[in-house]
């Protein structure tokens, strides 16, 4: 009850402030920094409310920014929104960092043929299977030309889009609810792995289309700007993990400000180079994990610093949903979210099925596929840049989508980690039942 009462002062004080004039809201002002106040607050105590409920916590981060954000109450009108976007770096490095060091090659190595049979199907049956609900949508997307080459264009984006994923909520969702078990380790290896693959997969599908399309806009080829850029990103990420690996060796001091410093420097950097810093940071996180003694005291630096970072990300990431976008979309939007958990539950149980993974893996392990965010995005971004007649439509949808998964996403893969018993809530569940004394006769 506390909570409520100074929650509300809170949301009060808050809510003034925005009447009062601070300049500009391009700048960081006052009124910015008083809204990151009261989001980390009232999102830290939405989420509490929801683990009440067995819901996994990023939601409720992600209901309060919705709920607080331009469509709504607009107590973060866009202009703060946008303001508070430069924490967006530093979560999703963090984020891209922990993933890396959760990869370890031992475990890849023992479990590489259900990695590589899921990862598989999963690419194949999504791809295949939004591809094909895209063009029997036709109808339903009126941005589409009379062109049948523009429409096989238009379907192959979506489908390569449809297959990616969101790290930063699996490592979210494993963070919270401290979650280890084979469920657990395929779903983060796959989503890392799958993820860089659908990028250089990304790169073909861009150049198929471009010639399908026809587009006045056809320059340098997609495919070789995309591997140039993949395999620089590879290469930075090895300086910043031998970079960090010598810094805990020989200095060792404030681990967390050097970690914080070194997410802020890569990402200028790879903003300046035009890398995948997300990339370049899991390839980081994998060397200090791999290649050195240091991987443990990596993640638990990391995770000292995760709870403001990811509540505020995720806060801010509901905030962004645009509402009018979703209401305008929400048919087809529904229909491809319906198609892509169709598809992403029968790629996850087949490769799983011919690998010979354990009943677990089979049964939940596509839960923890669903979620989209940064990496999608970002696909979206390109199409629309490229093609500019149905781009921006196509973004539009695909950021519809997003949205859907962004909601649902999260709920899943934690329904996934307490079904197959690996949270720490069940462990402990577990645990306590195996100890007690059985029934007499």
């Amino acid at each position: 009850m506390r909570q409520i009462i100074i929650l509300a002062l809170l949301f009060f004080i808050t809510y003034a402030l925005q009447f009062l004039q601070w300049g500009s809201e391009s700048e960081l002002n006052p009124k910015s920094m008083a809204s990151l106040g009261f989001i980390l607050l009232a999102a830290y105590v939405a989420g509490g409310f929801f683990a009440r409920f067995k819901l996994p916590k990023i939601s409720g981060y992600i209901v309060t920014g919705i709920v607080c954000g331009p469509y709504v109450i607009n107590l973060l009108s866009k202009g703060v929104v946008s303001d508070l976007r430069v924490l967006d770096d530093l979560a999703l490095g963090l984020i891209a960092l922990t993933a890396g060091g959760e990869l370890k090659l031992t475990a890849l190595r023992r479990d590489l043929k259900s990695v590589l049979y899921i990862i598989g199907f999963l690419v194949i049956v999504v791809f295949a299977g939004v591809t094909a609900c895209v063009l029997a949508a036709r109808p339903l997307l009126p941005f589409l030309s009379e062109s049948p080459l523009t429409t096989i264009a238009v379907a192959l984006c979506f489908g390569i889009t449809a297959v990616a994923t969101s790290p930063a909520s699996t490592i979210a969702i494993i963070t919270e609810t401290r979650a280890s078990g084979i469920v657990t380790e395929r779903v983060l290896s796959i989503t890392v792995i799958k993820d860089v693959l659908v990028v250089i997969a990304f790169a073909f599908i861009l150049s198929i289309a471009k010639h399908l399309s026809l587009e006045p806009t056809i320059g340098q080829s997609a495919v070789t700007t995309v591997f140039t850029e993949v395999a620089a990103s590879l290469l930075m990420g090895v300086v910043l993990g031998v970079l960090t690996v010598l810094y805990i060796r020989y200095i060792n001091a404030e681990m967390l400000l050097f970690i914080i410093g070194l997410v802020f420097a890569g990402t200028a950097f790879a903003h300046w180079l035009e890398l995948e810093a997300i990339l370049m940071f899991m390839v980081a996180g994998f060397v200090v994990e791999n290649f050195s003694s240091h991987g443990q005291e990596l993640i638990e630096t990391i995770e000292r610093a995760s709870l403001p970072v990811y509540v505020v990300f995720f806060a801010i990431a509901g905030a962004g949903i645009n509402l009018p976008v979703l209401r305008q979309t929400l048919l087809i939007a529904s229909i491809l979210v319906a198609v892509r958990l169709l598809t992403t539950y029968l790629g996850t149980f087949l490769g799983s099925a011919l690998a010979g993974d354990p009943p677990q893996v089979r049964r939940y392990a596509w839960m923890g596929f669903i979620t989209q965010a940064g990496v999608s995005l970002g696909l979206a971004t390109i199409v629309e840049q490229t093609f500019p007649t149905w781009g921006p439509h196509f973004k539009t949808l695909i950021v519809a989508t997003i949205a859907m998964n962004l909601i649902i996403g999260p709920i899943a893969f934690k329904v996934a980690l307490d079904r197959s018993g690996e949270t720490e809530e069940m462990r402990e569940r577990t645990l306590t039942l195996a100890e007690q004394p059985a029934p007499g006769p």
